[in-house]
């Protein structure tokens, strides 16, 4: 009969494997949902963004800060705009801690607008809150980087 201590052991290593694989699907769901809002950007899709964000979601860029209201108004002004875009991410960190994660990551975005394309470089952070089961984006903060 094994001992309690063994089971204890055999115990911790499996609650340790369950909470490992959960954190590793937590963190694929967050890449998922911040290349998902993206590609929303891109088609003008604010219904879907309003989705992806926390109802006290911010956007810091060029030194201003923007809730999401401010941020759908600019993207409804691009409308009579139009563009493709097509955007690359290296991630370097994705945490998760309950219902709470970050990532932090590369986005160059290539832009086409009239005709004319133009390349960019963000590094972002994004926090993102777990609610009602699913990822949420709670802040993103972006830094330009240079133009290539």
């Amino acid at each position: 009969m094994p001992s309690f201590k063994f089971i204890l052991v055999i115990a911790g290593l499996f609650i340790s494997v369950l909470c490992s694989a959960q954190a590793a699907s937590d963190s694929l769901a967050i890449i998922e949902l911040i290349k998902a809002d993206y590609l929303a950007l891109g088609k003008d899709d604010t219904v879907t963004i309003r989705k992806h964000c926390t109802s006290d979601y911010l956007l810091i860029e060029n030194g201003e800060i923007w809730d999401l209201s401010k941020e759908i108004e600019h993207i409804r002004s691009m409308k009579n705009k139009p563009a493709t875009r097509i955007d690359k991410f290296i991630y370097h960190k994705v945490s998760t801690e309950g219902k709470s994660g970050y990532a932090v990551y590369e986005l160059e975005s290539s832009i086409t607008r009239a005709g004319v394309t133009n390349n960019y470089k963000w590094t972002e952070s994004a926090i993102l809150k777990k609610e009602k089961g699913g990822w949420k984006i709670q802040l993103i903060h972006s830094t330009k980087v240079k133009q290539w």
